[in-house]
């Protein structure tokens, strides 16, 4: 999972405050180019979040009181279920929201490794705006819709070569760096 952190720190670091993909994000030495950054994010097909991070998208998308529109309705709906806004309790729901049926609401594939994830977010059913931000945005729209079409087998070694090349941008040995324990925040001393 050194991997999935090493992505996570580095977009916890952009500002994503209308969902725009840090695909230029950079580091002093070397670019994540958009295709690594579009596979390395399949490894939400496993995987929860906390109700917490998507609660601005069911119910105040950028202020507007609304639900985000590049939602699924459906989606929205069941996560409203899960998520209630006032609840106290931070739920956690599934990062793949679907079958390989794409059909049933509730019944994810979040325990297996797969393109299901791809296909949930070609149809808007992506839990995480950053991952409904990949099949919108022009520059991994077209990755997307082929990982979504495409065999197991395909996406598998894709995400793997992306986590081989993203294991060596800018890592940090010994005491230059750190696996943080939230990707939000820096581990406090």
């Amino acid at each position: 999972m050194a991997w999935y952190l090493l992505l996570k720190m580095s977009i916890s670091l952009v500002r994503l405050s209308q969902w725009r993909i840090p695909l230029q994000y950079s580091t002093a030495k070397e670019l994540v180019p958009k295709t690594w950054f579009t596979f390395s994010v399949g490894g939400h097909t496993v995987g929860v979040t906390h109700c917490s991070f998507i609660k601005n998208r069911l119910y105040n998308f950028n202020n507007t009181g609304c639900t985000d529109l590049n939602m699924q309705t459906e989606l929205a709906v069941f996560l409203k279920l899960k998520c209630p806004h006032t609840s106290t309790v931070d739920n956690t729901v599934d990062l793949d929201q679907g079958g390989s049926s794409l059909v049933i609401v509730g019944e994810p594939t979040s325990e297996i490794v797969d393109n299901s994830f791809y296909k949930q977010i070609v149809i808007r059913r992506g839990v995480l705006g950053i991952d409904q931000a990949l099949a919108l945005d022009k520059l991994t729209k077209d990755t997307v819709n082929k990982v979504a079409i495409s065999s197991i087998d395909y996406f598998l070694t894709k995400f793997h070569q992306a986590m081989v090349k993203l294991g060596v941008v800018e890592v940090l040995t010994g005491t230059q760096g750190e696996i943080r324990k939230s990707c939000r925040a820096i581990n406090k001393s």
